[in-house]
């Protein structure tokens, strides 16, 4: 038998013997030659067969296939066989018949050989040429295929996700569909991951999406990631240049196991071009040569320093004689500071055993660590310029300085043809198949760690899936920011469509009417969706208030992840016009007569005492007088950012309420204000831009209002964020600028992530939050405030809420002076030079030097005080006082603001002067300052509230209303103080009724928080509750004017 050189190649396919008989005609009867399985049927080349046959084999039954050539056939015996071994062994027959024969007599024990062909065929069966049997074979196979793939597409549809793919992010809300689910083919193999943004102008990174982000598992070459950032930053941190470090290459780098980068023993490479070796080809023997050469350097600079200056300088670092001296300790010494070096970076769940990732139960971290680690990689421009690179062609030198081996390393990573950054892969049988990789564009910044892939390919899939996941949403939010169902129904049109035009019938007259039909039903909706108003797409900047949605390419999830990408740049916020010269003159303030600016102290006069220090009250008060002859109000404008919790706790009376509240806020605001929009549940999204409160476009403010629903999870930080992005890249600026933040749920890394955002944020704002209802974090909510001198409104009732939202923004309106700075210091003279301030009172204070105080303020309005108290240390003192040293300067103070009109800075200075007398002389009248014991009594009090809800938090509730009472005995006993005191006697009994078990339990803990941070601020409304129910209030402590005439408009107008 002649074994046949002209091959051919077509697709793999199985054939069952029911099909096979259908499939070439045969209808007679089934004799018992043929009753048993036929073989798998299977078409390729023969050009490597060999003609042999493997007999049967022990516990194994043979699987034969079918192999038609132009001019023979072929039996395959497909049992695995080792690796060494002929992978292809094949017995060359004439025709299928022939094979169906020695199927059967080789499951019969018989032994092939070439006598088994001379037997004539079974009549049962048609004994065709295999040119003819390949003909009917191909047509049924292409039959077969499209069969195939509707299986497929239908058993994929019904599979569950959780048998090999991560469970799919609801990308949306909780309680919503989510982006897989509109398209069910977007799913993401690998077991674990975990994608980090940051958008631009952000500081830092963000994850946006993860699974299994935290469990720690190995990963393979991606530990190389590590190496290369131990070496880098160790020859950074020691001004080293990589490319002047000379290696040569140890034998053993030769025997290393695993992915290579197939280095030569004896060639001489510099440090760089290991790097290239170790992260291009994922070499583990340049991993090896790379962690040797470092640790020799570390050990050299604690040992030989002289040796580690010429190893620095070039000269050769032989590495066969260094791992012949002491090999495990130059291994552990790379390793440890690897180690070291998680730590650093807070990588808390990473511990390395491994330079090159190879299979070790020891070398353990996760996706969320491998993220951090990244973050700090791509600062480094050497790393990603190794990591970006697709192919490196170079030589290594010999020991005379001359090219010997020439090296050509192609990158493992396939996605940096599609615009990708690099970072690296990693595949190990323990890790599978892994990926980590940076992806950025003019918007966003985003890192992608996959670990243990379905396959090696699938993982290039789940990367760029998880990149469009992201951009997708974004894309959809902003496209349709008002009603999100809206794209629903575009995806379930335009697939209609899509349909459509796909169907294939034989009557074309059929098929041409459908897409009518589909357009006549777009219609309405187009009609429908023009007449209610539409907030403006960003992506492309539409200025067409009517554009028709169902128009737009919206991008589906497959497509390049270029065309997702949304210009989120935030400057299409509406135009303000200038204000003239005499409106900015209206209600301007006159720093003389309007503000009051001063030091006090409780006692002007006093002594020292010889024996022991003295504390002296005192304060800074700065105080903006309201007119009392009817000037006109100033001509200012706010900017105001509301950032609206949607989340799955506000449905129902909630969210109704808040929609009623935002509506009552248009009746506030005028033209001059300008009103932004933002939701947010896991993620966030503007619906509007800053836009004019004018009459015509209080209708569009309404819709958007009127269609915000409910659903998802609690994430303030994505909300904040969108709201300093739109304030810091508008085009154009009101005079007063604030953010309103309304909440329900509680959210535990809120106040670090919006801390982070505001660290370089530099304009004036302030952040009023409004927590709703008994399930909101009370002190997360109070310290959002505290970073930009807000108030924290308690809405336990949340139909106060429109009464709270008023005195705000009556606050806002009011606004007459920004960027307060008041800079604050002690330096008597002699001989009183030991008198300082020895405590302040409230977070506000911040010490710049030992004797020097700044305070800053980002808004001042008219009818409002602020008084900063402070305790002065008078010393012992037991010298003699002479007539010219009694009255001294002890502390002085400079006030520096900005008008919001005129933007003109404005300075005004104050100092406190005290007189001593000796111990032997008697002192003239000494009145006590009342002023400045109410506001001593104030901050006073607000610490007894804070030590009393920890006290409660403790369960010792009796210790903290004994507190609470000795401190209302104390004001009590002054009736000069008593009078003045009268709001903080009210808080104090307020405080008395929450600190009882059941209260503290329900409300007492978040109005205690309130009061402490609004007594110390002087600012916002306390709330009040009689017999467990919050109720309204006549007239609040910290209310100007405006405020308290606004609040009584609301209230007259409930029922």
């Amino acid at each position: 038998m002649k074994q046949s050189r002209d091959g051919m190649s077509m697709s793999v396919q199985k054939f069952h013997r029911k099909n096979l008989l259908s499939a070439i005609g045969y209808s007679g009867d089934k004799t018992d030659s043929i009753k048993s399985p036929l073989p798998e049927l299977k078409v390729r080349g023969l050009q490597s067969a060999s003609i042999k046959f493997t007999p049967k084999r022990q516990n194994h039954s043979h699987i034969m296939k079918f192999y038609v050539n132009e001019l023979q056939c072929v039996v395959y015996d497909e049992i695995p066989k080792k690796r060494s071994g002929n992978f292809s062994e094949y017995v060359f027959v004439d025709t299928y018949l022939d094979a169906v024969n020695i199927l059967n007599d080789v499951k019969n024990g018989s032994t092939l050989n070439s006598e088994s062909f001379i037997e004539p065929p079974p009549p049962q069966l048609p004994n065709l040429p295999a040119w003819q049997m390949r003909e009917r074979m191909k047509k049924y196979s292409e039959n077969q295929q499209s069969c195939k793939k509707l299986v497929i597409i239908e058993q994929n549809q019904e599979k569950s996700i959780q048998k090999r793919c991560a469970k799919p992010l609801n990308l949306l809300s909780q309680k919503s569909l989510s982006l897989h689910q509109i398209t069910v083919k977007h799913k993401i193999s690998a077991k674990r991951w975990c994608v980090f943004v940051r958008q631009a102008n952000q500081p830092n990174f963000s994850k946006a999406l993860s699974f299994q982000e935290d469990k720690i598992c190995e990963v393979a070459s991606i530990t190389k990631v590590m190496t290369c950032y131990t070496a880098l930053t160790y020859f950074i941190q020691n001004n080293i240049n990589p490319e002047q470090l000379r290696i040569k290459i140890p034998g053993h780098a030769e025997c290393m196991d695993g992915t290579s980068a197939f280095l030569n023993a004896g060639g001489i490479l510099n440090a760089k071009q290991l790097m290239f070796a170790m992260m291009l080809p994922s070499g583990n023997d340049a991993a090896l040569v790379l962690s040797m050469a470092t640790a020799t350097l570390i050990n050299a600079q604690k040992n030989y320093p002289e040796l580690w200056r010429r190893y620095s300088q070039g000269y050769l670092i032989d590495l066969e004689a260094e791992l012949e001296n002491n090999k495990k300790l130059l291994k552990y010494t790379f390793i440890q500071q690897m180690n070291e070096n998680s730590q650093s970076l807070n990588m808390e769940q990473t511990c390395y055993n491994s330079v090159h990732g190879m299979n070790d139960q020891k070398n353990l971290t996760n996706a969320q660590n491998i993220g951090t680690l990244i973050q700090q990689c791509i600062k480094i421009q050497d790393f990603m310029d190794i990591v970006g690179t697709r192919v490196c062609k170079t030589h290594a030198l010999n020991d005379k300085g001359q090219k010997s081996t020439f090296y050509k390393w192609k990158n493992t990573n396939k996605l940096l043809k599609k615009g990708w950054q690099g970072i690296k892969t990693g595949i190990t049988t323990n890790a599978g198949p892994c990926f980590s990789g940076y992806y950025k564009n003019d918007q966003i910044e985003a890192i992608i760690i996959i670990l243990n892939c379905s396959s090696m390919n699938q993982r290039w899939r789940d990367a760029e899936n998880l990149l469009q996941t992201y951009l997708s949403e974004i894309y959809i939010q902003r496209a349709f920011p008002q009603d999100i169902s809206l794209y629903f129904k575009y995806i379930t049109m335009n697939q209609q469509l899509k349909n459509n035009k796909k169907r294939v019938s034989k009557d074309v007259q059929e098929v041409q009417p459908q897409p009518q039909i589909a357009k006549q039903q777009i219609q309405p909706q187009q009609q429908q969706l023009q007449q209610q108003p539409q907030a403006p797409i960003n992506i492309q900047q539409v200025q067409s208030g009517n554009r028709n949605l169902f128009q737009q390419q919206i991008p589906i999830f497959g497509q390049d992840p270029k065309q997702l990408e949304i210009n989120l740049n935030y400057q299409d916020d509406e135009f303000i016009e200038p204000a003239k010269e005499e409106a900015k003159n209206k209600g301007n303030l006159d720093i003389d007569k309007q503000l009051q600016f001063k030091v006090s102290a409780l006692y002007k006069l006093g002594k020292l005492n010889a024996d022991r220090q003295q504390m002296l009250p005192a304060m800074v008060s700065l105080i903006v007088d309201e007119d009392e002859q009817g000037k006109e109000e100033p001509q200012i404008g706010v900017d105001l950012i509301c950032v609206i919790d949607k989340s799955g706790s506000m449905q129902g009376a909630k969210i109704k309420t808040l929609q009623n509240c935002l509506l009552v806020l248009l009746d506030f605001l005028s033209d001059k204000d300008r009103l932004c929009l933002i939701q947010f549940d896991s993620s966030a999204q503007r619906l509007t831009p800053l836009k004019k409160v004018t009459e015509a476009n209080k209708s569009y403010f309404k819709g958007i209002i009127n269609s915000i629903r409910a659903g998802g999870g609690t994430c303030i930080s994505q909300g904040t964020q969108i709201a300093l992005n739109q304030i810091k890249n508008r085009k154009y600026q009101n005079n007063v600028t604030s953010v309103f933040i309304l909440s329900d749920g509680q959210d535990g890394g809120a106040q670090q992530a919006v801390s982070q955002q505001l660290a370089t944020f530099v304009q004036p704002i302030t952040i009023h939050s409004f927590g709703f209802g008994s399930d909101h974090d009370a002190d997360m909510m109070t310290k959002l405030c505290d970073l930009r001198n807000g108030s924290f409104y308690f809405v336990e009732n949340i139909s106060l809420l429109d009464e709270f939202f008023v005195d705000a923004l009556g606050g806002l309106v009011s606004v007459v002076a920004d960027q307060i700075k008041i800079d604050i210091q002690s330096y008597p003279q002699q001989p009183f030079q030991e008198i300082s301030i020895g405590k302040t009172y409230g977070a506000m204070w911040e010490k710049q030097k030992d004797r020097e105080y700044k305070i800053s303020l980002q808004q001042l309005a008219t009818g409002k005080r602020k008084d900063y108290v402070f305790e002065l240390m008078l010393p012992k003192f037991d010298q003699q006082i002479g007539d010219a040293q009694r009255s001294v300067i002890v502390v002085q103070a400079k006030i520096q603001l900005r008008n919001v009109n005129t933007k003109q800075i404005m300075e005004k200075k104050a100092e406190l002067v005290l007189t001593f007398f000796n111990e032997n002389e008697n002192i003239p009248q000494n009145e006590q300052d009342v002023e400045v014991a109410v506001q001593y009594n104030r901050v006073k009090s607000a610490d007894i509230i804070d030590d009393a809800q920890i006290a409660c938090q403790n369960n010792n509730h009796e210790l903290a209303q004994k507190m609470i009472q000795q401190t209302i005995s104390e004001i009590n006993k002054n009736p000069a103080v008593q009078k003045k005191s009268q709001f903080i006697l009210e808080d104090l009994e307020q405080a008395l009724e929450a600190t009882k078990p059941q209260n503290f339990q329900n409300y007492g803990m978040k109005q205690m928080i309130q009061m402490k941070s609004n007594n110390y601020k002087q600012t916002g409304m306390n709330a009040k509750f009689v017999g467990g129910m919050q109720i309204q209030m006549d007239t609040a402590q910290f209310q100007n004017k405006k405020q308290a005439e606004w609040v009584t408009k609301v209230k007259s107008s409930k029922p």
